[in-house]
This record gives C-alpha cells, sequence and structure tokens, in this order.
C-alpha cells in the first residue's frame, strides 16, 4: 500500500511537472513569435520609411541640379536658340557630372509643342513626345515641375521635368532629368540589405532595351549590381514566395526578405523591391530577454512543485490509507476543478467579448476620423475650385439644350487639369448632373454624357430634390466609392434661388480600406452586394467585379488587386464555411462585428457601409488581424488554468492529509491576500470609520510600507483625490460613509478620480464598489491613457487647425467659466487685434503665404502674453485676447507692447506688417457679447484713424 502511495506521488509530480513544462513552452513560443512579428513588421514599416526617403531624396537631388542648369545663361542661350551641338551637349554634361550625388543620369530638353531637341543618349530628335507621354502634354498644357518613376524602353527611372522660361517669363518648353536606382540599391547596402528591384512584368514588353539584360521570369531586374546567388536563392523559392500579399517579410532560415511595394502617382504598382539581411545582425535583446524571463518563472514553478511535494512525501506515508474518503475528495476535485474551468473559461470569454466591443468602437472611431477626412478634402475641392465663376458660368449655360453641349466642353476644359491634381489625393470621380438627374460630364468618362440617373443614384436625386448635402458609400453606374454630393446654386444671383444642379466629388474605396488597414496593420478587403452591382451597373463595368465565396456579395477587382500589391489582403478563405450565414445576417444589421477564426489564428472585422439615403446595407469593409491580438488573453486563461490546476491538487493532497481546519483557514487567507496584492488594480475595504484593508498595489502606488504609516499622514484615501472639474470631486466629504453612500449613486461612468503616486505622475481611476456585510470594498482601476487620450482629443477639437490657438467652439463653450474665474479685484480685458492690409498679403503672395502669417502671428501675441491668457482666432485675421488684469491701465501697456513687437517682427517673403487693436473690459452683470462689440467698435476706430494703433472704449 505504502509503495502505490509512493508511486502516486511520483506520478503525480511527473505529471505535474511536465504540464507546467508544456504549458510555459506553449507560452513562450507564443508571445517569442508575437514579438517577432512585431519586431520585423516594424522593422519593416522602418525600412519602407527609409526607401521613401531616399526616393524622396533623390528626386529633390534631381530637381536641384534641374533648376541650377535651366537657370545658367548658357543653357538657356542654347535652349533659345535651339544650338545642341556636341559642344553645346558636353558643356551641359559636364555641368552634370559637377552635381554631387547624382550618377548615371541622362538629359533631354522638349520644345513647348512636346517635341525632342536633344538627347544626350542617343542623337534621335524631332519625335513628338506629348503622343506617347501624358506628363510631355502635361508639362505644355500647363507648365510646372513634375516628378515621377516610371519604366520606359530602357530601364525604371526618376524624371523630373523644369519649364524653361525666357526674359520675358515666356514658356520655350522644358527640360528633363533621366536616372536609374542604382544609388538607391548601393546606398541600402551601406545600411547592410542587399537588394534586387523587380519591375512588375506587365512592363516587360515595354522594357525593348533593357540597361541590365536581367529577368527573373518575367520580372525584370532594375538594379546593376545584384548578387547572382540572390537571384538564384529567388527563382529556387518562386517569387509568390516573397511578394506574397499577406506579408511584408518573411524569414528563411536565418535570411529575413522584406518586400517593398513601389506603386506610381494613380497607385499602380511598378516594381517591388526585396531586401535581405540575416536574421542574426538584429539584436533580438527583447525576445530572448522574454524567453529568458520565461525558463525562470518556469524553474521558479518547477521548483515550487518540488517543494510542495516533498512536503507532502515528508508525513507519516504510513498513516495515510487509501480509502472511501479518497475517492469522495478525488471526486468533489473534479467537480471543483471542472467549475473553476467553467468559471474561468466565462470570465475570459466576458473578458474576450468586453475587448472586441472597445475595439469595434475603437474602429469606427478611426473609420469616422477617416471618412471626415475625406469630407474636408471634399469640401475644399468644391469651395475653392467648383464654386468659381468659369464653372459656374458653364453650368448656367448647361440649363437650355442649345448651349448644353457647348457648356460641356467649356467645363471640361476649366477643370480638366484640376481633375488630374485631384486623382493624386484619391479622386476616383468628378461627375456633374443637371437639376433633373441627368448625367452632365463625367470626368473619368468624359464622352458618357446624357443618361437619366434617377432611379440608381439615390443621393443624386435627394441633393437635386432637397438641395442640401450627402456623403456616404453608393455603388454607381460605374463604380463603388465615397462620394460627397453638393447642390449648386449661382451664388452671383441676388436671390440664391437659380438652382443649376449638383456635382459629385468621389473618392475611391480604396484610399480609405487603405487608411484604415495600415493604421491598425490590418490585411482588408471590400465586399459589394452583388444584386446592387446588377442593378445599377452597367452591362461594360460589371467586369470590375468577380464573385466571393460569400454568395449574394463580389469583390471590386481593381481595389482587391491593389491591396495585393500593398501585402495587405485580407484571406478570407481562412473563415470557416460554416459561419458565412451567421456573417451575412450580422452585415445586414448594419453594426460593426468582429469574428474569430475556429482555430484562432485570425480575427476578422466586418464594417457595414450603408446606402446614405436608403440605410441600407451596400457593402461592407472586411479586416483582417493575426492570432497576436489575443495571444496574451489565451495564454493567460491557459496559465490561470493550469495555477488553478495545481492549487486544488495541492489542497486536496492537504486535506487528503487531515490538515487541521485552522491551518486550512491561515492558508486560504494566505492565497485570498496574495491574490488580492497580485491584481493590477488598487484595492481598500472600508467600515464605518476607516480603511481596514488594502492590497499591495495600493502601498506601491502611494510609496508607503504599511496602512498603518499611510493613516499617519491621511485620514480617508480622498484626502489623496485631486480636485479636477472634468471628474468627479470626492475631496471636501468629512464624513467617510457619505462619500461612500454618493458613490453609490452614481453612474458607473461617471465614477472617475485622479489621483497622485509616489513619484508625483497623475493617474486617473475608475472606481467599482461592493458591499461586504457592513464593509465596502472598493476597486481603483486605472484607465489613465483612455483618459488622457480623451481629453486629448477634446482640446484639439477647441483648437483652430492652422494656428493653434483656441477656436470659436472654445469661446462659446468656455467663456462662462472665464467670467466665473474673474478675481474680486481683477478685471477681464479685451484685446481684439486685427492684422492691418492682410488682404493685400493673400492677394500678393497667395493663401499658402497668408497662412504662415497668422501662424507667426499667433506666435508674436503668445509670446508677449502670460500663459494664461486666452487667445481666440475670431475669424478671418482677427484674434480676440482675455486677460485678467489689475487695472485697464495695464491692460493698455500690454496691448501697446503687443503691438510694437508685432511692428518690429520681419515675416518670411511679406517683411513688416502691422495690427490695430480695439479694447474693452467686461462689465459685471453685462453679455460678453457686448463687451467684445465694444472692442470691435475700439478696433474700427484704430482702423479709421490710421491703423496700427491701440484704441479702447469702456
Amino acid at each position: 500500500m505504502h509503495s502505490i502511495i509512493r508511486f502516486t506521488y511520483i506520478a503525480l509530480f511527473i505529471f505535474v511537472s511536465s504540464l507546467v513544462i508544456y504549458v510555459s513552452h506553449m507560452y513562450k513560443k507564443d508571445l517569442a513569435d508575437v514579438k517577432i512579428v512585431e519586431y520585423f513588421t516594424n522593422k519593416s514599416k522602418e525600412l519602407n520609411k527609409e526607401i521613401n526617403k531616399l526616393i524622396l531624396n533623390r528626386e529633390e537631388n534631381q530637381l536641384l541640379i534641374v533648376q541650377q542648369l535651366v537657370l545658367d545663361s548658357k543653357v538657356l542661350h542654347i535652349m533659345k536658340t535651339k544650338e545642341f551641338d556636341s559642344e553645346s551637349m558636353q558643356y551641359i554634361a559636364d555641368k552634370l557630372e559637377r552635381s554631387a550625388g547624382l550618377k548615371d543620369t541622362w538629359f533631354q530638353f522638349i520644345d513647348r509643342n512636346g517635341t525632342s531637341i536633344a538627347r544626350s543618349w542617343n542623337d534621335k530628335r524631332g519625335d513628338d513626345l506629348s503622343i506617347i507621354r501624358d506628363d510631355v502634354l502635361s508639362m505644355i498644357n500647363k507648365p510646372r515641375i513634375i516628378n515621377s518613376i516610371s519604366v520606359g524602353r530602357y530601364d525604371m527611372t526618376f524624371k523630373t521635368m523644369m519649364p524653361v522660361y525666357d526674359e520675358k517669363h515666356r514658356f520655350l518648353g522644358a527640360m528633363e532629368l533621366i536616372s536609374n536606382f542604382d544609388s538607391i540599391s548601393a546606398k541600402l547596402e551601406k545600411q547592410g540589405y542587399r537588394s534586387v528591384f523587380l519591375v512588375d512584368k506587365k512592363y516587360k514588353k515595354q522594357l525593348k532595351y533593357p540597361r541590365t539584360g536581367r529577368f527573373v521570369k518575367d520580372y525584370y531586374v532594375a538594379n546593376q549590381d545584384v548578387d547572382e546567388q540572390l537571384l538564384s536563392f529567388i527563382k529556387s523559392k518562386g517569387l509568390d514566395y516573397f511578394i506574397s500579399p499577406y506579408h511584408s517579410y518573411v524569414i528563411e532560415d536565418d535570411t529575413v526578405v522584406f518586400n517593398y511595394a513601389l506603386f506610381d502617382k494613380k497607385e499602380q504598382l511598378i516594381a517591388n523591391f526585396l531586401l535581405f539581411k540575416k536574421v542574426s545582425s538584429y539584436g533580438l535583446n527583447e525576445i530572448n530577454e522574454t524567453k529568458n524571463k520565461m525558463n525562470i518563472i518556469t524553474a521558479i514553478i518547477l521548483l515550487l512543485v518540488m517543494v510542495g511535494f516533498y512536503v507532502l512525501s515528508i508525513s507519516n506515508i504510513a498513516s495515510i490509507e487509501i480509502d472511501k474518503s479518497f475517492y469522495k475528495l478525488a471526486a468533489l476535485f473534479i467537480i471543483v476543478y471542472f467549475l473553476y474551468f467553467i468559471l474561468v473559461s466565462l470570465y475570459y470569454k466576458d473578458q474576450k467579448n468586453r475587448y472586441i466591443s472597445a475595439y469595434n468602437n475603437q474602429i469606427k472611431i478611426d473609420f469616422d476620423n477617416i471618412k471626415a477626412k475625406y469630407a474636408n478634402m471634399a469640401d475644399l475641392i468644391f469651395k475653392t475650385d467648383i464654386q468659381t465663376p468659369a464653372v459656374l458660368k458653364a453650368l448656367k449655360s448647361a440649363q437650355t439644350n442649345a448651349t448644353r453641349d457647348q457648356a460641356r466642353e467649356e467645363l471640361y476644359d476649366v477643370l480638366k487639369y484640376d481633375y488630374e491634381l485631384f486623382k493624386s489625393i484619391g479622386v476616383r470621380q468628378l461627375h456633374f448632373h443637371l437639376k433633373n438627374n441627368e448625367s452632365f460630364l463625367r470626368f473619368h468618362k468624359p464622352r458618357e454624357y446624357g443618361d437619366d440617373l434617377s432611379g440608381i443614384r439615390e443621393t443624386v436625386m435627394w441633393v437635386n430634390k432637397y438641395h442640401e448635402k450627402v456623403e456616404g458609400f453608393e455603388e454607381g453606374v460605374h463604380s463603388n466609392g465615397f462620394r460627397y454630393i453638393y447642390p449648386i446654386f449661382d451664388e452671383y444671383d441676388p436671390s440664391n434661388i437659380f438652382y443649376l444642379g449638383s456635382v459629385e466629388v468621389s473618392f475611391s474605396s480604396f484610399y480609405f480600406i487603405r487608411d484604415l488597414a495600415q493604421s491598425y496593420n490590418f490585411r482588408s478587403t471590400l465586399l459589394v452586394k452583388t444584386d446592387i452591382i446588377e442593378k445599377k451597373t452597367l452591362k461594360g463595368s460589371l467586369s470590375y467585379y468577380t464573385d466571393s465565396d460569400y454568395m449574394g456579395w463580389s469583390f471590386d477587382r481593381a481595389i482587391s488587386e491593389k491591396l495585393k500589391n500593398l501585402s495587405i489582403d485580407a484571406d478570407l478563405s481562412l473563415i470557416d464555411k460554416g459561419r458565412y450565414q451567421y456573417i451575412k445576417e450580422n452585415i445586414e444589421k448594419g453594426e460593426i462585428f468582429s469574428i474569430e477564426t475556429q482555430d484562432k489564428s485570425n480575427f476578422f472585422t466586418f464594417v457595414p457601409l450603408q446606402n446614405p439615403i436608403t440605410k441600407k446595407v451596400i457593402g461592407v469593409l472586411v479586416l483582417q488581424k493575426d492570432k497576436g491580438l489575443f495571444v496574451t488573453l489565451h495564454n493567460n486563461m491557459y496559465t490561470a488554468l493550469l495555477v488553478g490546476f495545481i492549487f486544488l491538487l495541492f489542497v486536496f493532497l492537504y486535506m487528503y492529509k487531515e490538515i487541521s481546519i485552522k491551518k486550512q483557514y491561515r492558508l486560504l487567507l494566505r492565497k485570498t491576500q496574495r491574490i488580492l496584492d497580485t491584481q493590477d488594480s488598487i484595492i481598500i475595504i472600508l467600515d464605518d470609520k476607516e480603511i481596514v484593508d488594502i492590497n499591495k498595489k495600493f502601498l506601491d502606488f502611494f510609496g508607503f510600507d504599511s496602512l498603518y504609516e499611510f493613516n499617519l499622514h491621511y485620514s480617508c484615501i480622498t484626502d489623496k483625490f485631486l480636485d479636477d472639474s472634468r471628474l468627479f470631486d470626492l475631496h471636501g466629504f468629512e464624513d467617510k460613509k457619505e462619500w461612500v453612500r454618493e458613490l453609490e449613486k452614481m453612474d458607473s461612468k461617471d465614477k472617475i478620480v485622479s489621483m497622485m503616486d509616489k513619484n508625483g505622475e497623475v493617474h486617473f481611476f475608475s472606481i467599482k464598489d461592493s458591499k461586504l456585510d457592513d464593509n465596502y470594498l472598493l476597486e481603483f482601476s486605472d484607465i489613465s491613457d483612455t483618459m488622457k487620450d480623451k481629453f486629448q482629443f477634446i482640446n484639439k477639437a477647441y483648437k483652430d487647425h492652422l494656428t493653434q490657438a483656441y477656436n470659436r467652439e472654445y469661446f462659446d463653450s468656455h467663456i462662462n467659466k472665464i467670467i466665473d474665474n474673474l478675481k474680486y479685484d481683477d478685471v477681464l480685458g479685451i484685446i481684439f487685434c486685427d492684422i492691418d492690409y492682410f488682404k493685400n498679403v493673400n492677394d500678393t503672395y497667395g493663401h499658402e503665404v497668408g497662412d504662415k502669417v497668422l501662424k507667426k502671428m499667433v506666435d508674436i501675441i503668445r509670446k508677449n502674453t502670460r500663459a494664461d491668457d486666452i487667445i481666440v482666432r475670431w475669424g478671418g485675421e482677427e484674434f480676440v485676447v482675455f486677460l485678467y488684469v489689475e487695472s485697464m491701465d495695464i491692460l493698455v501697456k500690454i496691448a501697446n507692447n503687443l503691438r510694437e513687437a508685432i511692428e518690429k517682427e520681419h515675416f518670411e517673403e511679406v517683411g513688416g506688417l502691422t495690427c490695430s487693436f480695439g479694447l474693452s473690459q467686461y462689465m459685471k452683470g453685462e453679455k460678453i457679447l457686448e463687451s467684445i462689440k465694444r472692442a470691435d467698435e475700439a478696433l474700427y476706430e484704430a482702423k479709421a484713424s490710421g491703423r496700427n494703433r491701440v484704441r479702447f472704449k469702456f
């Protein structure tokens, strides 16, 4: 019998030790995998930024060189006379060779008609480039600096074109500088990366005279000095292995290969840069430290298990008998652990659901912010480019059939080049409609017009009926997009009732998906309802979509291809098909939701897109996140189950060895205290008079060794609460029970206080209160990050985005508080400031310079006022400053100092500027706007008396 008991101990010890080692190994592996993914994903992002920086520097260097060349008097003379003989070409080549940082560079001169008149790489001249090159056509139609990366007949190159003008500012033509990517490859090699630049296979036919002569399958190798071993390595693994859409890097043996996708200005893939580096060259210290910590923790746990079994084994084994009580306790152990398993599983399921809910809410907030960003861009296009006399004139002519076709041509000529610029920021469509819902002009398809959009485009119908702006996702006759549709009136009609029609500024859904995906490191895709596509889309455009495995939903083919090229395309095949119906039903509810794949390796979030008029779901964004999202949560659950198993097992063994009830009770108390001390929250227990118990987190936070020491300094924890009007202020409650009772009545979202830790850092806590017989248990959970983000968001809403002065929203919401804070002996002074002749600045130098002036003006005001003075951008070039001063004499002195400081300041490009000032003071009992009005009247007097004056009116 004794040998059986001893064997049982040994078997249990081996089983528990094996279990600890297994769980520790899995925990360590998952943590290491997550950290490796995180580490190399961050490295990939850093590398992308570095390559973007190298490309930008290259473009800037070329721009600087070509600028120097076109300003050279001899080069200008050669361009004017077109005397491109060998001596002239050698002169230009010598100047170019002396330019630092530019090797393997060629140049070309193009006349005002788009004809090549000289090339450095051959003697061919006279060919019309405007026929075959859109950038040349754009240059001769609208001369400006054009930077581009493209693939030609020889190579993938940087191209920089700059217009050339004579002394009378007449356009002569353009000079173009062309260079390859070898310098980029060389700079990357200095950073330890061996590189292979692979031009996309669609350019193979275009490359008639490839410079390097090397191809990997149909992909052209664009950098000259490529290691042949790398090319062999790529061929052996297959190119798709390195440019998979589902990762930005791969690790093979001791080599990590990063993939950088290069796109042109139309978001079309040009090339993939494969960058090779030894994994061992990275100092993976954090990952190794994590593994070492886990090994130490595992060793400690095994040591504790060993000690536990040793303590059990040194008891009198002879006194132990396997009887009915053993089986009863064994059954009890199984039941208790089963219940514990259920409780832990439910707890972590609840934690996961809470996390998913917060996660979904955050995605909604971020998506709304992205939509707001593009809405602002659309508003700017509408206000600055569409609401212009030329556009309104053309639309007015379009109201009659006789002049409609001519008006369409005029409107196209006015905006066609602007539309090309709009496309570079994501605009997919610029579409004008007549007030009867007839398509008047599609800039993306200018020869398709006259079709009736009634019954197809609900948004167009709604705007033309109610004359109000509409925005949202909608499927059209050619494509889907996030559309911003504006009513257009003849603003020069005094009655303002002459309605001309509407215009749509539409952004490709790709930009919304890309912005959201990249902000969270997601993979993503777009699905659109098939029946909506079939109902609205023209037959010729149905090929833009492809079926998905979700019956009734289709992929946007172009968007899917772009997302694949960016390596951020979601893989919906990972979702269990048995969940398709659940997904379809939840999409129809119109709310963001998330699911985990069956193997828990991936996490998918669905963002339904509703038609802004019908409110029906017509599309859905699908976001994919890998298993790293819940690794910590799952590992914590498995650890809790393991710890619980070990804990219950030892309790069972101790019970079986008939440990006294008192000893059991003390053990439970110690266990409970340890559990409390392991909590990350501050926990206190109160009775009617004072704090009776705390956890270790409490002492660590406040920097005390014991509750006794804390009570020597403070009568209650309320003494540590900070005054903050944004939070519930509990300071001042003398009766300790009273404030707790007040806390019970509050909504949970309002139970937030702030306290300062032992290092003087302010933390925010949410309080959870529970009644324990005659005592109260309070749990303080640290929510500092969330609250700081919230306050930062609120602060941004009250700041003028250009000058960072406060805006009118801040004034409206805070003016009462400003008045209430006025001390008895002080005066609330008001300085109304206006920049003299600011309109001339905008008219002469442009709004960009005007914006710089406004920002600098606020900086000057801020430097010459106190930290607690409040600067509000009142409108345009007007600013109002609110100051607490002892007398109006001081206010006048401050205003004069400010006036002199501005007068002495030099403004870039503009020179000197002055400001006029109007002063007043707030009189108790009056409306603040009356005080401001007096200051405004005083400002008027200052301007009337010659400007650069300070006047006051009381």
